[in-house]
């Protein structure tokens, strides 16, 4: 447990919002209700018209709420992060929740290891009542495997003030993947990255998610980041398509992508050199401190 003494680092969370409302108490009860006394709280929602502007009501005591339109989940999560004071930072979807203690392990770490730039810790999957169903696929921090994966979960992720100086904010035009491609810009300019084997964080796991409602954009927008970022496309994340079209949408031409194995191994690698010419003659390896649109 963190010594709560030690007040003076503080921890700015962003709580993106948009009709969330049987699960923004929960998750803000998760932030409110932790070991550590230094916790800013930002809620950004974006006009939503069910029982979530109520719940936020509830709430002004603890968190700055601001209502208001906004471009999307990026550009809400911007906006907050503009107005953060806190030495270190992260965000929770309004469906998600911490894990109790977990900010007391945060800044443990950070005191330990205060030149770390982003910390990620293990977390579970709930479902649409909050029951675990699973562990994230967390792992320890890997440049190379996180090209083709990624292991980071988002809720269970902060990172430093002075790495965000760096590296400005989300990128507003990605939809799905805006934290993996922030994780990526944090590793290519030289950001410490680190690990806790500790739970930290609950992703909950329905069908309106984008992750299970928008398997398909997910795809494109990882292909998108890893041609922009890196000048190529990682094989995992092509076969993973493969088996997306395969397994999940199942078109007429499905049968012709060929199951795991030599086939498959030859045209992932065929499909990843083309990607290096793909990147090269359409995109550019915009540097990750560049300015965001």
């Amino acid at each position: 447990m963190a010594d709560t003494k030690l007040d003076n680092h503080l921890i700015s969370i962003v709580v993106p919002s948009f009709q969330q409302g049987p699960f923004i108490k929960k998750c803000l009860e998760s932030i409110v209700s932790q070991d550590y006394g230094s916790i800013e709280i930002i809620v950004f929602d974006s006009e939503s018209d069910d029982e979530t502007l109520s719940v936020l009501k509830s709430f002004e005591s603890f968190a700055k709420v601001r209502v208001e339109r906004d471009l999307g989940q990026a550009h809400a999560i911007n906006k907050g992060l503009k107005r953060c004071n806190g030495d270190i930072i992260g965000f929770l979807n309004s469906d998600d929740v911490l894990l109790p203690g977990s900010l007391g392990k945060v800044i443990d770490h950070w005191r330990a290891q205060p030149s770390t730039d982003l910390l990620y810790g293990k977390a579970h999957y709930i479902d649409i009542d909050g029951n675990v169903t699973q562990d994230y696929r967390t792992q320890a921090w890997n440049w190379e495997k996180f090209q083709g994966e990624c292991f980071i979960c988002q809720p269970a992720t902060f990172w430093s003030r002075r790495i965000m100086k760096k590296i400005g904010w989300l990128d507003q035009k990605l939809h799905c993947s805006m934290d993996y491609d922030y994780w990526q810009r944090i590793a290519q300019i030289g950001g410490v990255i680190k690990h806790i084997d500790e739970y930290l964080a609950c992703s909950r796991d329905y069908p309106q998610t984008k992750t299970r409602s928008l398997r398909g954009r997910v795809f494109i927008e990882n292909f998108k980041i890893s041609l922009k970022r890196l000048g190529f496309v990682h094989s995992f994340w092509i076969s993973q398509y493969m088996d997306y079209f395969k397994y999940e949408r199942k078109p007429i031409w499905a049968n012709l992508i060929p199951p795991v194995g030599t086939t498959r191994d030859k045209m992932t690698d065929l499909l990843q050199r083309i990607s290096y010419v793909w990147a090269r003659d359409v995109y550019f390896k915009e540097p990750p401190h560049g300015p965001i649109v």
